[in-house]
């Protein structure tokens, strides 16, 4: 599970080819895709799957 840095809370993003990316909650708000799964789930352990992205589009 990630953890809390001086940059805040980590999360896990995790593209429909299995790549695993992990950034600060604060950053990945800043995408609308995200933001919805995050109101939308319940993500638990900190991870938010994104079944219709691939990880090009998160590198």
């Amino acid at each position: 599970m990630p953890a809390a840095t001086d940059k805040g809370k980590m999360i896990v993003l995790v593209s429909s080819d299995g790549e695993r990316f992990e950034l600060p909650e604060t950053v990945a708000r800043l995408s609308h895709t995200v933001l919805d799964k995050m109101n939308k789930d319940d993500y638990a352990n900190n991870t938010i799957t994104l079944p219709n992205v691939t990880s090009d589009f998160l590198a």
